[in-house]
């Protein structure tokens, strides 16, 4: 008859299978939220994409448009535009409540032209009814390389801040804020131009991580 386990034999396996589970667990569930992070990208691309769409059907190219840099007035008649055409269940016009309060860049510095309520100022935030939140912003070319798409765009373009999962953490550029901007030739994910070089935890800045979008939506996954 084959001898039984003793206890101690029990214990020490069952500790082995602990150490194990606490070394790979973390790792597996960080990969399946990096998937439901491509996944969101990718529904949040298509919704924008198909916004701007149906603005440009009805209000034509937005090269006719007129874009005025820090102007809510501006802001305000651009985005009414989109409006219809999103399932917004949350507005933000120039004020709190549809931002995180704090965001980080991808090496985790304080996320350049971030406030406690959006990204920079004159601008409107909205949250879809996925809970996907946005801020709708209007920006410059002189920094335009900032996000990856110099020579994509010549003039004051429409610039969206994507967090895919909304509320909730880390709330961090390339993580789970993604940047795409609307220009001459549509609209773009940040990183088109530079192959996503800013891309990388490792590059100490607070800019890093602002030009993940392109290279998130070409490998369908996040890699870095």
């Amino acid at each position: 008859m084959k001898k039984a386990f003793t206890l101690a034999e029990v214990l020490i396996t069952l500790g082995i299978i602990g150490v194990v589970a606490a070394m790979t667990m973390p790792t597996l569930i960080q990969k399946q939220q990096d998937v439901a992070t491509v996944s969101r990208l990718e529904k949040a691309y298509s919704i924008l994409s198909q916004a701007v769409i149906s603005a440009q059907q009805e209000y034509g190219e937005i090269d006719f448009w007129t874009i005025v840099d820090s102007n809510q007035e501006s802001t305000r008649e651009n985005f009414a535009r989109f409006e219809p055409y999103l399932k917004i269940v949350r507005k933000c016009d120039n004020e709190a409540g549809c931002w995180a309060k704090q965001t980080q860049s991808l090496s985790g510095e304080q996320a350049r032209w971030s406030t406690d309520f959006g990204f920079g100022v004159d601008y409107m935030g909205f949250t879809l009814n996925d809970g996907t939140n946005v801020v709708f912003d209007f920006t410059t070319p002189s920094l335009s390389e900032i996000f990856g798409f110099p020579e994509y765009l010549d003039s004051a373009y429409i610039i969206f801040y994507v967090d895919v999962n909304g509320d909730k953490r880390p709330n961090k550029f390339g993580r789970d804020i993604f940047v795409f901007a609307l220009g001459q030739k549509g609209l773009i994910p940040a990183g088109i131009a530079n192959n996503s070089a800013n891309c990388s935890p490792s590059i100490k800045s607070n800019i890093s991580g602002y030009d993940c979008a392109y290279k998130v939506l070409q490998e369908k996954a996040i890699k870095y």
